[in-house]
């Protein structure tokens, strides 16, 4: 008996719900006003309905209304207030209404949008093709990294002696060359620098190595290198992308200004007399 009670008022609360929720299509609503400001509209047009008005007050600055209609629905008295303005709205779930200004809501959801695979393929479409190299980018420049990279033939003369590395730096989006970016290694410290062209040459004992590669307002990276004779090594350099802290600058105002007092000169009978006149005034200027 208590299950039925219990499942009676389930279905009350549901179709009380149901019916509240269906009031804004199924409502019939009356508004008449001459020059009305969209908060007094939808002051009004709020009392006759159960659901939500949502919208940015500040779109309707300086928009005024007109309107007359009597026993109408919602839909039809928004499609005569914002018929040919920049104004949209979307009525969700027959309880929600969202009013934009030029760009309407999309409330519906895509198929499928719950599952992993879609939400896989709509993240995919949504990230920029910029993002998307400059990740493959990066992940490529790691694999570069821990490489270890041959160049030149051997001689026949084991690795004894020097032989030279020649290539050219350059930026992996734009392809631009690298003007002064620095290659070296460590212990001991040799390096060079690029040209204009983004060009270097750089003598070393043969062997195996790690290079270094910088270059200002560019990524670090590094290569690992067996040196068997004469080669060329070209590396590309990713952007360095570095996040700013916020910066609150203050400074005080500084007082140098006393007083107005202008500058006072006393000038005494005699010397007055000394001064030349002008149209038969004394020119004290």
């Amino acid at each position: 008996m208590r299950g039925n009670s219990r499942l009676l008022v389930i279905l009350i609360t549901c179709l009380v719900s149901i019916n509240s929720w269906a009031q804004i299509s199924s409502s019939k609503l009356n508004i008449d006003g001459q020059n009305l400001s969209w908060q007094q509209v939808a002051e009004v047009l709020q009392e006759q309905i159960s659901g939500k008005l949502y919208y940015d007050l500040q779109d309707f600055d300086s928009v005024r209304f007109s309107i007359s209609k009597s026993n109408s629905s919602l839909q039809s008295i928004l499609k005569e207030l914002f018929e040919n303005t920049e104004f949209q709205y979307r009525i969700y779930q027959d309880k929600s209404v969202f009013i934009t200004k030029e760009r309407a809501i999309n409330i519906n959801l895509p198929v499928g949008f719950f599952s992993l695979e879609s939400d896989q393929e709509q993240l995919a479409e949504e990230i920029p093709p910029e993002f998307m190299i400059n990740q493959a980018a990066a992940e490529n420049e790691r694999n570069l990294e821990s490489k270890l990279i041959t160049i030149g033939q051997s001689n026949g003369r084991g690795m004894t002696g020097k032989a030279k590395i020649t290539g050219y730096i350059k930026d992996v989006a734009t392809g631009e060359p690298m003007i002064g970016a620095v290659i070296f290694k460590e212990n001991p410290r040799v390096g060079t620098v690029t040209n204009l062209l983004g060009f270097y040459s750089l003598t070393l004992p043969k062997g195996k190595h790690e290079l270094f590669i910088q270059s200002i307002g560019m990524r670090d990276t590094k290569r690992q290198i067996m040196l068997r004779g004469d080669g060329k090594l070209d590396v590309e350099l990713l952007e360095e992308i570095q996040a700013l802290r916020e910066v609150v600058v203050r400074s005080e105002r500084d007082q140098n200004i006393n007083s107005f007092n202008m500058g006072v000169e006393k000038l005494d009978i005699k010397t007055l007399k000394q001064i030349p006149t002008a149209f038969g005034e004394t020119d004290v200027l």
